[in-house]
């Protein structure tokens, strides 16, 4: 789910439900600084996580990182080389890192810069979605 200026997905996640596909959304464990992603059958599993952000109640099944096939990450701002600016918690970064999936950076034009600073912990993604195309990440 979005916060602040990120790209709000409630469209896609809403017509997602409606095909039956199956939707995995993820809940934030501050103390341990990770992300699971729990199963998300409709808008009414969600409730309100530590940042203020719906969430999935972590009741709901969890599923395994690996059977992800596709995961869509929120940003304030991405590089054309798929790296990415959050919100410094780094949460994304350590769940990447271990993600086979697709990763799919989503954010708006404005969003996309030519470079941003880089440190080991981050984890690019592999294409960047914007509201008028899609980016494949050059890794230089």
């Amino acid at each position: 789910m979005a916060k602040g200026k990120e790209v709000s997905l409630s469209k896609a996640i809403g017509k997602s439900f409606i095909e039956g596909k199956e939707v995995y959304l993820p809940k934030t464990w501050i103390k341990e600084r990770r992300l699971t992603f729990h199963r998300v059958y409709s808008f009414s599993d969600l409730v309100p996580g530590p940042f203020g952000l719906l969430e999935p109640n972590p009741k709901n099944e969890e599923t395994d990182l690996g059977s992800l096939e596709v995961i869509f990450i929120p940003g304030l701002a991405f590089d054309v080389r798929g790296y990415r600016l959050g919100y410094g918690g780094g949460f994304y970064d350590r769940m990447l890192r271990e993600a086979s999936a697709l990763k799919v950076g989503v954010c708006y034009s404005f969003q996309l810069l030519e470079s941003l600073p880089v440190e080991p912990h981050d984890v690019p993604v592999d294409l960047i979605l914007t509201e008028d195309r899609i980016i494949q990440c050059q890794r230089l």
